[in-house]
């Protein structure tokens, strides 16, 4: 009997990212394999959840390649374990906690093969992201850091028919992008030193470093079931952090200096407001990040 041939390679793999995100992933993981435009494949990366989340995918989503981590590693280590394990020439980098309306797979696609026949490079494209507790309105259509001292959402909570174009960005939202599965990789994939919050923002900076740029992809919609951190400490530790390290490792020069600056003045703004509503955790959990972030070394 000859030997089987190898199953055709996708055009794209879609990574989904859970850690304890059982209530969210019918939804989700239904809308993502309802899409068209694009031979894909649909691998899910738990991390080490407690909640059945892997039990549950490899029962209802036979069809999806389940991946499970002995250990949490974080949406940076979870993302690169699936992103070894895919076989798509380009990949899809989606939260557990979202809907996609038709077209999003498509839109993202569609854009990234469009810019690399044009220009004969590569780019990463993310989504328009709209809250789902509220569509009219914009969750993010991707990564700013201000001269200010803050890295942001563009567009959050402006109305969704704005940002109808490419946009350049720094770096895409990690709710929803597209990246060429080569140059992720090439890139070393996110740091896994920052474990969660602003690795998207550290990607996408090091890629335009690269002759790399990021854009809004307009044609590709997503809802989000978004949360604020709210008080809890760790996130306040994690975002001063790792914004920090973000801007060592990017930036050069007086900017640098500059961008150091501005954040050591708006975290520590943000410290003593945490104080006013009264929550001391938070605000210790800042502190402790801004000293991390100015002293811990690295690469």
């Amino acid at each position: 009997m000859p030997p089987s041939k190898p199953a055709p390679r996708p055009a794209v793999s879609v990574v989904v990212l859970g850690y304890n995100n059982q209530p969210y992933l019918e939804e989700a993981l239904s809308s993502i394999l309802a899409q068209k435009g694009a031979e894909f494949e649909v691998l899910f990366v738990d991390n080490a959840s407690s909640d059945g989340s892997a039990e549950f995918v490899k029962k209802r989503f036979p069809q999806i390649r389940l991946i499970s981590s002995p250990s949490n590693l974080g949406y940076a280590g979870g993302n690169n374990l699936g992103a070894r394990e895919a076989r798509g020439e380009y990949l899809v980098i989606v939260n557990p906690d979202v809907v996609a309306p038709a077209g999003w797979l498509s839109g993202l696609y569609k854009a990234a093969v469009s810019a690399c026949r044009d220009s004969g490079a590569g780019s990463i494209f993310c989504s328009k992201v709209l809250l789902a507790s509220d569509p009219s309105k914009i969750n993010s259509t991707g990564v700013f850091l201000s001269k200010f001292g803050f890295c942001g959402s563009w567009g959050d909570g402006r109305p969704a028919g704005e940002f109808d174009a490419p946009l350049p960005l720094l770096a895409p939202t990690g709710c929803s992008f597209i990246i060429s599965r080569g140059t992720f990789l090439g890139l070393g994939g996110f740091d896994e030193k920052f474990f969660m919050y602003a690795e998207d923002l550290d990607l996408g900076w090091r890629a335009a470093n690269r002759g790399i740029p990021t854009y809004l992809a307009p044609a590709s919609t997503l809802l989000h079931k978004y949360k604020s951190v709210g008080g809890r400490p760790a996130p306040y530790f994690q975002l001063s952090r790792n914004q920090l390290w973000a801007i060592r490792k990017n930036e050069k020069g007086p900017k640098k200096i500059m961008l150091l600056a501005a954040s050591k003045v708006f975290y520590l703004s943000l410290s003593i407001a945490q104080l006013v509503f009264l929550r001391p955790a938070a605000s210790l959990a800042i502190w402790k990040g801004l000293w991390a972030g100015f002293f811990t070394p690295i690469k």
